[in-house]
């Protein structure tokens, strides 16, 4: 009989240690899988608002599966050193002082590594994952822009301006800000000053598109450029936005006005187009050449987090996305009123282009909302919805 009841503990005790194992291994899975969507939402396949709401799933995980999973392995460490050094017989497997080495550089850190994973893995990795992120995700870009709103804290006057730098010098070029001019329906982002000489910024970071007006109660805009020559500023750009579901963009140029914008996006030739009145949800037509950028995720602005987007440039006749043109990074590790966005443009035309200055204006109106939410404790504004 005694050697049935051994067989049958020994059973369940493969049983246990294959679950263990199994439970550890998709853990670890879940623990990566979330520190990379923390520093790189826009990377992951997942909807926007799916990965957010794993977000706040994973307080409810890390609090009772991570320190459970923790407890679980200290007990397993304690029976593993109990066992080992129950007879001095095992000891001779592999001689005192190998076994010494390989517990201290090997088998102790890894039971370690699986009681505090577990638990404090998200609280550990993801500060040190997201500071890489911030200073490194826009490397291979040639421009990136600090969104920075005004905080709960700070007076009213404090403008939210977006400060636009050379990535390859780490250089402040310019700062634009967003305004309502006293209409909540109609904003304007625009230039509000130089930050470097004139000689310092390439012809093609130069911004020439100086000033977008966004009216939402027809979802269009329009914008005024200047040339580089320092030429007295006209209307150049005409368009559609939609903010949600989707965010996208319709853009027209006024073809007398060199602005970068992709080729084929003009109008008719000495007519400044006119986009109609269009509907919340969709973009009313433009001429057919229109420059078309959509971000491939459903949601971009969330309660409580920075806005989150990748936005492309997006080929209607193909019915398929084209190059990046921007995309948001994160908000700055220790400060939530600052928001990192990468800039590229689209392919033959320049980094600060009308796809990159139109979309941008947008975003900072969201981040300007996060800002001050995000540095406030009070009730109401942690109601506030997008």
């Amino acid at each position: 009989m005694a050697p049935r009841v051994d067989n049958g503990l020994k059973g369940w005790c493969y049983i246990f240690v294959y679950i263990w194992i199994v439970l550890n291994v998709l853990d670890a899975f879940w623990l990566a899988s979330y520190i990379h969507a923390s520093a790189d939402p826009n990377s992951s396949i997942l909807p926007n608002s799916s990965l957010h709401r794993s977000f706040l799933l994973d307080d409810f995980l890390a609090g009772i599966g991570g320190l459970g999973l923790g407890v679980v392995n200290l007990c397993c460490a304690l029976i593993y050193y109990w066992w080992l050094l129950s007879s001095p017989s095992k000891l001779a497997i592999f001689g005192t002082v190998l076994w010494v080495l390989v517990n201290a550089l090997v088998i102790l850190p890894l039971w370690l590594s699986l009681i505090i994973f577990p638990f404090f893995g998200g609280p550990i990795i993801v500060p040190i994952a997201k500071q890489v992120a911030w200073n490194h995700r826009c490397d291979d870009y040639p421009m990136y822009a600090v969104l920075e709103g005004r905080s709960y804290h700070d007076s009213r006057s404090t403008p939210n301006v977006a400060h636009f730098f050379q990535t390859a010098t780490k250089l402040q070029l310019y700062t634009y800000s967003i305004s309502d001019a006293r209409d909540s329906d109609v904003w304007s982002f625009g230039l509000r000053r130089w930050d470097a000489e004139r000689d310092q910024i390439p012809d093609g970071l130069y911004p020439t598109l100086q000033q977008v007006s966004y009216n939402f109660v027809e979802n269009t805009l329009s914008g005024n450029c200047k040339n580089s020559n320092g030429s007295s500023a006209s209307p150049c750009l005409v368009g559609t936005f939609s903010p949600d579901p989707y965010v996208d963009f319709s853009l027209a140029l006024f073809p007398n006005i060199d602005l970068g914008l992709h080729q084929g996006s003009q109008g008719v030739a000495g007519q400044l187009p006119i986009p109609r009145e269009s509907k919340r949800g969709h973009t009313a037509p433009l001429p057919a050449n229109a420059t078309q950028l959509r971000a491939i995720n459903k949601e971009w602005a969330f309660k409580d987090s920075a806005p989150s987007l990748l936005l492309k440039r997006y080929d209607t006749d193909a019915g398929r996305y084209q190059e990046t043109v921007l995309q948001t990074v994160i908000a700055h590790p220790s400060d939530c009123t600052k928001l990192k966005v990468c800039l590229n443009g689209v392919s033959g035309g320049i980094p600060m282009g009308a796809e990159v200055i139109a979309p941008l204006g947008l975003i900072m109106l969201r981040q300007a909302d996060h800002a001050e939410q995000c540095t406030c404790t009070c009730k109401e504004l942690r109601g506030y919805t997008t």
